[in-house]
This record gives C-alpha cells, sequence and structure tokens, in this order.
C-alpha cells in the first residue's frame, strides 16, 4: 500500500513523496494498536496528571504470622491437693499475660513470669503476644480443689441389729464438692448405687444364711475423695414357728406392742413393760419380769410404762440366752433390736 501511494504521488506530481515510508509505518502501527479488542481500555487510562495519586498508594502489606496460644501445664481438671501451673507458648520470645479470677486476660493483665501455684479452686485464663505478630487467643483451664471427703451414715438399721425377713437398708451422704456416687455392699457384695447422695433398697433376708453381716455404705466425689460407714448386723429368721434360730427358749411373747420399756427394781430384778395392740385388752399396760425361771407376768393396768419408745412395733419377744434375759423386738421396717441384760443393768 505504501509503494502505491509513493507511486501514485510521484506520477502524478512529479514531486517527492509527501510521507516517507517509516513515517507511514509509524501511522499504520499506531491504528492496528489501537483497533484491538484487549486495548480497548486504553481510552479509560490515567491522565498524566493521575500517575501521582497512583504512586503515592501503598502496596499491601503481607498477612502477619499468629502467635502460638499459651498452654497451662499440668491440664486442666480435678485435683485433691494444691498444684503448680506453668504456662507456655511454642512462639519463641512471646509474652504471656495471666488471669486468675477469670477475667479476659489484655496486655494490661500481670504478665507470666514463672509457675503460679493454687491453693484453690480458680480459673486461669491467658494470652501471648509478640512484636509483629498477631495476638494469640484466650486459652482458658480450671482446676478444682477438693481435699475435703464426703460425709456419709448408714440409716435405717442399727449397729448390733438382728434383721429378718425384707429389710430395709438406706444411706446419706453430703459434700463440700461435686459428689459423685453412693453405693451400698452387703458382705463386699455391691447391691445398690446411686448418682443421688441417698440411697434405699430393700434386702430379702429369708434368700441368705442366718449368721452376722456388714453393711457397708461409701460416698465418692468428683475428685476421688471416699467415706466408708458401716454397721454389723445379724439375721435370724425364724425356724417356722416364730422362734428365732440360736435363741432356745422363747420365753413370753406379747406380740404386736407399743411403749416398751425395760427397768430394773430395788432388788436388782430385770423387768420389761409395754402396751399391748389389737387384742381385748389393747392400750393396758403389760408387765413382766425375769426370774430363775425365765419371763413370768406380772401383772398390768392402765398405765403408760416408763420410757416408753413411742413408736408401734412389729412383735416382741422376752428371751433367754446362756441363763441370762435378753429383750428381742421387731420395728416396722423387720429390724430387730436386741437389749442386753448385764447383771445389773439392760444394755443395748
Amino acid at each position: 500500500m505504501i509503494g502505491l501511494i509513493h507511486e501514485f504521488t510521484e506520477n502524478r506530481t512529479g514531486a517527492k513523496p509527501l510521507l516517507s515510508v517509516p513515517v507511514l509505518f509509524f501511522f499504520l502501527a499506531l491504528i492496528t494498536a489501537c483497533s484491538l479488542p484487549g486495548n480497548q481500555g486504553a481510552a479509560n487510562s490515567p491522565a498524566a496528571g493521575d500517575l501521582t495519586d497512583l504512586e503515592d498508594t501503598p502496596a499491601a502489606s503481607p498477612p502477619f504470622e499468629t502467635v502460638a496460644a499459651p498452654i497451662f501445664t499440668p491440664d486442666a481438671g480435678y485435683y485433691t491437693s494444691a498444684q503448680t501451673i506453668s504456662v507456655s507458648s511454642a512462639t519463641e520470645g512471646a509474652r504471656i499475660y495471666v488471669t486468675t479470677d477469670g477475667s479476659e486476660p489484655t496486655a494490661a493483665s500481670p504478665a507470666y513470669t514463672g509457675p503460679i501455684t493454687l491453693a484453690g479452686s480458680a480459673t486461669l485464663k491467658a494470652i501471648a503476644v509478640k512484636d509483629g505478630m498477631t495476638g494469640s487467643g484466650v486459652t482458658e483451664a480450671t482446676y478444682a480443689m477438693d481435699e475435703d471427703s464426703p460425709v456419709v451414715s448408714i440409716t435405717g438399721v442399727a449397729e448390733g441389729a438382728v434383721v429378718i425377713g425384707d429389710c430395709s437398708l438406706s444411706a446419706e451422704a453430703s459434700d463440700t464438692g461435686e459428689f459423685d456416687r453412693l453405693t451400698l455392699y452387703i458382705n463386699g457384695v455391691k447391691v445398690d448405687e446411686t448418682a443421688s447422695p441417698s440411697v434405699t433398697c430393700s434386702w430379702d433376708t429369708t434368700l441368705v444364711e442366718n449368721g452376722s453381716y456388714t453393711i457397708k455404705a461409701e460416698a465418692r466425689d468428683r475428685i476421688g475423695n471416699t467415706a466408708v460407714d458401716t454397721v454389723s448386723v445379724t439375721v435370724m429368721n425364724s425356724s417356722g414357728d416364730g422362734v428365732p434360730l440360736e435363741y432356745g427358749d422363747p420365753g413370753f411373747d406379747s406380740g404386736a406392742v407399743r411403749d416398751i420399756s425395760l427397768f430394773v427394781d430395788s432388788d436388782n430384778v430385770p423387768w420389761a413393760a409395754y402396751a399391748r395392740i389389737g387384742e381385748p385388752d389393747s392400750g393396758k399396760g403389760v408387765l413382766v419380769k425375769y426370774t430363775s425361771g425365765g419371763w413370768e407376768p406380772a401383772g398390768g393396768g392402765n398405765f403408760c410404762a416408763p420410757g416408753e419408745t413411742g413408736d408401734d412395733t412389729g412383735g416382741l419377744r422376752l428371751l433367754v440366752k446362756n441363763g441370762e434375759p435378753f429383750v428381742l423386738f421387731r420395728n416396722n421396717s423387720g429390724i430387730f433390736r436386741v437389749v442386753t441384760w448385764d447383771g445389773l443393768s439392760w444394755v443395748q
């Protein structure tokens, strides 16, 4: 095309070309570049006066690394004694700030300078910071200290009690810390367990042999502190005629009674007084005394026996063992209580 233009201008006018070949090439290249699709935004390029604004815009900063979160040693948890707590961060040179009252830590909180000794329960929180890095998140650890053991006691059956039939066993516990569980054992065999601080269960003594048994209640708190209470009882189920085994002479059998009183007269003779229940003479006092021949009625009348128990019983037996009187009476829970004679007084 340039050749044609050159020839045309030279042939028509006889003059030299108005445009040299290099100049034409420049203009053609410029026109072609502006017409390309990828260069349509050239018209939107900033003017020369706008270059200063671009030069003043700062380049984006690279992201900062984050400081490793603090670590508590030993781990949070339940402990039975004072603990010494160390705090560290995997980021070398990091500064650690700790609170021991559960509040959120900041760079204004106490700086960690060494192990912290906790004599009681506390919640620790910590952060780690370092210049030129993003601070860590908050690490939290709760330490529960409980040196006190629970308190537990067996209720419903007393030490030395004689039991027959279905017997109700119960225990109560308390703890200043966090209670875990309460367990009942009979001769070392678990019979009941609960997360409650009280437990009650029924023991069918007809399924075991007559003899001595140890009832144990064990209370445990969350940390592992324990407390134990034990009582020894005697299972004494009857031979079929209502007479407890091992006790020989049944003596005087009153049946169901209330207001029992055992006493000694001026001649050192043991007596028993009680009131019958559910019989024609119900409510009338009955007196019996022990002589060398055993128990024998000694009269009665409209009186309330001194030193009454105030509770109805399921039955009373005035018995003799090894030539000495003793009393066995059953309450409404099936628990027998034994009162023996030591030659001078009644002993429970």
